[in-house]
């Protein structure tokens, strides 16, 4: 019969509770105490489960990681970065879409997790609140919450904006564009507000228009950037929030038979690949979306070892890389 936590704290001598912090190393025990633990685990042969470990310590040794919706590359790529560090860690990771999906469905995974990271968005709000007042160790991917004790990640969406626009405007461009992404995500919201605080330290107008939404896809991209052509004056120069939408406001271009760069200059921020194969190449805002999510769980298991320290937000810098959209020679301008 397959030895059990119990029958190990009882030779040894010691709690269950003991017996899983020197399994876990999550706590000081004296080295007498480790040593009966491990006596006891050496001559039972006893092996834990991840699960069996778990709910002795009311711990699941998985993380969860919650995303408004996983059908972009970004989505992908973060999910690949924080699954392959959550792995390393001796952590499952449990990703799960938030759209479509009900809050009293969601309430009940976290349960289900020590820890998790969630898309930092207004329309998140009521799941955040519920998640304080669990006391979950969280992670937003976006920017931390002191009111809530929730650490962030985020890349430097300032300086990676500021540094795109100063790009166009140093290379002639002055009617610049904006094609900004939904209000419901913090890193849209501070590019647009760097947008608008960039053009109005070089003294640059925004004209009505001259500010579209979209929803960080291919799709939206496109009417946005066909609004923008419907206007009296057209811009000579786009920043999209997102590569997605920049490849799209590109064919929208080309369909009005105008020629990037030649009548308008584009530049988008994520560094996707796919941007290095459009006619011609897209001109980005680099952020290593993959290192935004192995930051995102390096942060959760430090959170979760250390509850009471103060909130952090780790900034992950960006890299501006110029190809032919923006109608300048190569370059990586690093920010």
């Amino acid at each position: 019969m397959r030895a059990t936590i119990y029958d190990v704290a009882e030779r040894a001598k010691v709690s269950i509770a003991t017996v899983s912090r020197v399994l876990n190393g999550r706590a000081k025990v004296t080295d007498e105490t480790r040593a009966r633990v491990m006596e006891a685990v050496e001559a039972l042969n006893y092996r834990p489960s991840p699960v069996a470990r778990g709910l002795a310590m009311r711990a699941t040794s998985v993380l969860g990681l919650f995303h408004q919706n996983f059908q972009s590359i970004y989505a992908a790529q973060v999910i690949s970065g924080a699954e392959s560090e959550a792995a390393a860690a001796g952590y499952a990771l449990l990703a799960i879409q938030i759209e479509g999906k009900e809050w009293s469905e969601l309430m009940r995974i976290p349960g289900r997790a020590d820890g998790v990271i969630v898309t930092a968005s207004p329309d998140n709000e009521a799941f955040l609140q519920a998640l304080a007042q669990a006391g979950t160790p969280t992670v937003l991917l976006g920017h931390a919450r002191q009111d809530l004790k929730m650490d962030g990640v985020v890349p430097d969406n300032r300086q990676g904006t500021i540094a795109a626009l100063e790009h166009l405007i140093a290379h002639g461009r002055s009617k610049i564009a904006h094609i900004a992404g939904p209000e419901s995500s913090t890193n849209a919201v501070e590019r647009e507000q760097s947008y608008r605080d960039t053009m109005a330290q070089h003294g640059l107008p925004v004209p009505d228009g001259y500010l579209q939404h979209g929803e960080f896809n291919f799709v939206t991209g496109t009417t946005a950037m066909e609004r923008l052509l419907a206007l009296p004056e057209i811009p000579d120069a786009v920043f999209c929030a997102n590569d997605m939408m920049a490849m799209g406001a590109m064919q929208a271009i080309a369909a009005a038979d105008l020629r990037v760069p030649d009548d308008i200059a584009v530049i988008g921020f994520d560094g996707l690949e796919a941007g290095e194969y459009m006619t011609p190449p897209l001109t980005t805002v680099f952020q290593p979306i993959e290192d935004i999510g192995r930051e995102a769980v390096r942060l959760l298991l430090w959170r979760i070892e250390n509850r009471e320290a103060p909130v952090r937000e780790e900034i992950i810098r960006t890299q501006l890389i110029v190809r032919g959209s923006c109608g300048a020679s190569a370059e990586h301008e690093n920010l």
